[in-house]
């Protein structure tokens, strides 16, 4: 009876793993075309160097930042990968936990993929993948890359997700320059206000500068998923520690905050490793 039972717990084994081998090629199959996607509807902008003309007539602080990251002189950046490292907290009251992470962009048509992994034991792995493209936003979780846990998607997605694309222009800033979905409205000498349409989607975050000419954090109301139910609450982006990639000045570090009745809830912090420019091509596996 013993060698039976051992048998049949050893197929069932065997059979779960089967499972979550599948499942896993193929959420990594669906990330991989959804990134090929994207770079398969890349627009490539005609006449790409930046000029100061280019930055003419946008608010003053804007101007400043633009001079500040070094974009005037360079080619436009059209798609940019990178990855980082950093820690994130699924509720204000749970511990920190480290992640990894891997991003697409695209700035016409507006577009983002990031993957991001995390490891809350050594037996278990949940990776996320957060999306906007064709100004459809959706945030899938899953459990061992096999096992979904959340798909969030709908209207409230679609406008969270351009949300998080405007804020992480910071990581490509010559996608703030003036184009068909953005527009600058001054605020004051130290803030600006940048409103965004795409897709019949239309935001708008207020970008704040400080002396040095950084863009020091963004802010803006988010859906932000409670009980089931989404709820407009204020959002704020962080940025810090800009350094120089391939002669762009960019944060090399972000954190994004809640700020509920009960305080503050910081849930992701990253720390960018590495970021490349019209590098048209996938990061490998």
């Amino acid at each position: 009876m013993l060698k039976i039972l051992a048998g049949v717990l050893g197929v069932l084994i065997v059979g779960a793993s089967i499972f979550l081998l599948i499942r896993s090629v193929q959420f990594n199959k669906i990330v991989s075309l959804e990134a090929n996607q994207m770079l398969a509807e890349v627009n490539l902008v005609e006449d790409s160097i930046v000029a100061e003309a280019d930055i003419a007539g946008l608010p003053a602080p804007v101007q400043r930042y633009m001079r500040f990251t070094g974009i005037i002189g360079k080619e436009r950046i059209n798609f940019v990968r990178l990855k980082h490292r950093g820690v994130f907290k699924t509720g204000p009251d749970k511990k920190e936990l480290p992640i990894d992470g891997t991003q697409y962009f695209t700035a016409n048509p507006p577009a983002l993929l990031w993957i991001g992994r995390i490891k809350p034991s050594f037996f278990m792995s949940v990776t996320a993948r957060d999306r906007y493209i064709d100004g459809k936003g959706n945030m899938l979780i899953k459990l061992l890359s096999a096992i979904t846990i959340a798909d969030a998607r709908g209207p409230q997605m679609n406008e969270a997700a351009l949300q998080r694309f405007l804020a992480e222009n910071v990581w490509f800033p010559t996608a703030f320059l003036p184009n068909r979905n953005l527009r600058w409205e001054a605020v004051d000498d130290q803030s600006a206000r940048a409103v965004y349409c795409d897709q019949g989607i239309e935001i708008a975050l207020v970008f704040y500068f400080n002396e040095a000419g950084e863009i020091a954090k963004c802010t803006c109301r988010r859906y932000m998923e409670e009980n089931g139910k989404y709820v407009k609450t204020d959002w704020s982006g962080y940025c810090r520690k800009y350094k120089e990639f391939h002669g762009i000045r960019i944060p090399s570090e972000i954190e994004a905050v809640w700020h509920l009745g009960t305080g503050d809830f910081s849930y992701a912090r990253f720390v960018l490793e590495t970021a490349d420019f019209n590098v048209y091509k996938l990061y490998e596996n």
